[in-house]
């Protein structure tokens, strides 16, 4: 009897892990079949290479953030590159020709610079190139032909010259300075007349954030009041949306508004007049600025409604998501 009783309870395990494995699979299924269709369940909209972000980075943090599984995501990424690049090949070599432009004119502004500062500028640029490179599924446009903008052109143009910002001669600091504020005016508007991409609104960012560093790294140009402003004001933004998209796969909606409505601008003014010599009055209006773009994240996290970004969590429960509970995280 003891014999048979195990018999029965061993088919019984057998049964239900059997079933746990079919309810996995119908789930990774039904997950493809949203993705492939570019929304998520939760009602929101996401384009291909979205959804492939976020589905790496659910994998990633099931598996612990352990050095392999980085290493698995960025030869997952490499290989996506080259797919990518392979099914687009006019955007591939636009953005190659544009990478090029690039380079070649963040190398002739820094001309009358240092040695070691013009081997910056070059590994900089390189840098540049291979994250352009790696992030061509970002161009989305819907309903149009995937290609680089000239929104996008301001934005790149803005990136790769931010390293000028801490290299230039005083002299010219405020050209560059100029320059600069000038991209960040304009290219969101062409931007959107023209068809903004994802790759537009992250370079964006990642090119105010790189320009305001660059500044504070120059040790003749702000006061340290203001450089501490401006540490805070660059800091605190990234170090949020960072830990809330690798916490929760996907980029917080109050981040694109705080983006979107204080611009680095007005601190790059303050940058100019400092430059210009007006140390005092430029570094106010950096602590102006800093604050003021501080005071607007704080209100922006408060007042944002949206719920917690929802991933699959390595954990046996809901049928409908294939044994793994979709839980905030």
């Amino acid at each position: 009897m003891v014999v048979r009783a195990n018999r029965m309870w061993l088919l019984a395990g057998r049964s239900r892990s059997v079933d746990i494995q079919a309810t996995h699979l119908r789930g990774s299924l039904a997950r493809l079949s949203t993705a492939a269709a570019g929304t998520v369940s939760d009602g929101g909209v996401v384009d291909e290479g979205e959804q492939w972000s976020r589905d790496q980075l659910g994998v990633l943090r099931s598996a612990g953030w352990r050095p392999r599984a980085w290493w698995r995501l960025l030869a997952a990424s490499r290989e996506r590159a080259s797919v990518i690049r392979r099914q687009r090949p006019v955007l591939a070599r636009q953005a190659d020709v544009w990478a090029l432009a690039a380079t070649s004119g963040a190398v002739v502004a820094g001309g009358g610079c240092s040695r070691r500062a013009r081997a910056g500028t070059l590994a900089w640029s390189a840098a540049c190139w291979v994250m352009l490179r790696w992030h061509l599924g970002m161009v989305d446009r819907p309903g149009r032909e995937p290609c680089l903008v000239a929104g996008d052109a301001l934005t790149l143009a803005r990136l790769w010259g931010s390293p000028l910002v801490f290299s230039v001669r005083r002299e010219q600091l405020v050209g560059v300075v100029a320059l600069a504020a000038v991209s960040d005016v304009l290219d969101g508007p062409l931007a959107r007349r023209q068809g903004a991409t994802r790759l537009g609104r992250g370079v964006d960012s990642a090119a105010d954030l790189t320009v305001l560093v660059s500044a504070f790294a120059r040790p003749d140009l702000l006061p340290r009041t203001a450089r501490v402003a401006l540490a805070a004001r660059v800091l605190a933004p990234a170090a949020l949306t960072t830990v809330h998209y690798f916490r929760d796969a996907d980029r917080p909606a109050w981040a694109q508004r705080h983006a979107s409505r204080h611009a680095a601008t007005p601190t790059l003014l303050g940058v100019a007049v400092a430059a210009r010599g007006a140390q005092r009055a430029g570094g106010a209006l950096v602590v102006v600025g800093s604050v003021l773009a501080l005071s607007a994240l704080r209100r922006s996290t408060r007042e944002s409604s949206v719920p917690v970004a929802r991933s699959y969590v390595a954990k046996p429960g809901s049928p409908s998501t294939g044994g793994l509970a979709r839980t905030p995280t």
